[in-house]
């Protein structure tokens, strides 16, 4: 009986070892040709040392290399490092924007602002009609719609965002005067002197009826982000936003502005389009950072735009991937942002 035993528990062995042996053998075969370099430095520098224990060699080999691989996982599939920013201070959001909400100072970074004071705030609205009566009459050369925004993964149904950008986080587009000269001679009335510079975006935006816009986090908080009202079918509770935990409907010729930065969303439970204005402009404490923010923020676009487009799906297929795209974007918008070259490209590449 014992010899019985002993030839089950042999065979056991066997059934389990010999598997082991085919994936053990050929791994450890591999890590310790992987560490020879390591190894033969070693024993360059302590000769002594190795060829009395050959194991040391083998086992700093061996760590060494696993050192290496976690590095390159970390490097290949993890999000490269975000500090949260410092209260009040500028927010640029590049795949971090959930940690805004995390490190802002609601005093400095409220849901919505109080624009009431501002004399660019009365100019806007005492002009909305000429802006509107543009908008019309492009609508009436193209169908009535605007051009699909580019983010589709946020809309209810395809298409049902649309926008036209004359300007677009400080890239003006060279067409912007043929079909809108009132509307950015309006803009210039608004913003004289000290303040030309601060808008740095001003677009049309369209959202079809019964559609709506899932939430999400804007790219910054250095910016106001203003909705002035054109044709709206409706206000609250049919269509609005919310930002935070605040709502907000459109009214022709009335504004408000908030704060991108924080989640928000919006929709038009509505049988008809809505149409308004949005204007970004910068916040006079973060002036001194507008090119890099508008560089940075047209980056993130730019590299969006590209992910959707068929089998380039890839720019974003790592956290790495994704910031070594934006990192080139920014440097290349160099020329449109800070010396207007190549502004038409920019728009013609963001419509495409």
């Amino acid at each position: 009986s014992s010899s019985s035993s002993s030839s089950s528990e042999t065979s056991t062995c066997s059934l389990v070892c010999k598997p082991l042996k085919w994936i053990l053998a050929p791994l450890c075969g591999t890590l310790c040709w992987a560490s020879r370099p390591v190894v033969n430095t070693l024993n360059y520098f302590f000769p002594s040392l190795v060829k009395k224990h050959s194991h040391i060699g083998c086992v700093v080999g061996i760590g060494v290399l696993g050192a290496a691989c976690y590095l390159l996982y970390r490097h290949l599939f993890t999000r490269p490092g975000f500090d949260p920013p410092t209260p009040g201070d500028l927010y640029l959001a590049h795949g971090c924007r959930k940690k805004f909400e995390q490190a802002c100072d609601m005093e400095e970074d409220p849901f919505v602002f109080d624009v009431s004071d501002e004399k660019w705030s009365d100019v806007l609205e005492e002009k909305w009609e000429i802006i509107r009566d543009e908008l019309r009459a492009y609508l009436d050369q193209h169908d009535g719609k605007l051009a699909p925004f580019g983010h589709t993964h946020r809309m209810s149904s395809k298409s049902c965002w649309r926008v036209l950008s004359l300007r677009l986080w400080g890239v003006t587009s060279p067409d912007s005067s043929t079909h809108f000269g009132n509307t950015m001679q309006v803009m210039k009335d608004a913003f004289e002197g000290d303040n030309a510079n601060r808008v740095v975006g001003v677009t049309f935006s369209q959202l079809e009826p019964n559609s709506d816009i899932a939430p999400h986090y804007g790219d910054t908080n250095g910016n106001y982000r203003v909705h002035l009202g054109l044709i709206v079918p409706a206000s609250l509770p049919d269509a609005g936003m919310e930002i935070g935990t605040e709502q907000q409907g459109w009214e022709e010729g009335k504004l408000f502005a908030f704060n991108d930065a924080h989640f928000h969303r919006a929709w038009n439970n509505c049988d008809g389009r809505r149409f308004i204005l949005i204007v970004d402009i910068m916040r006079k404490r973060f002036m001194d950072r507008r090119k890099h923010l508008c560089r940075y923020v047209m980056a993130s676009f730019l590299l969006q735009r590209v992910a959707n487009f068929r089998y380039f799906g890839f720019v974003k297929a790592t956290k790495w991937m994704e910031y070594y795209t934006h990192s080139f974007f920014y440097f290349c918008l160099f020329l449109p942002v800070n010396l207007g070259i190549g502004s038409g490209f920019v728009h013609w590449f963001m419509r495409s």
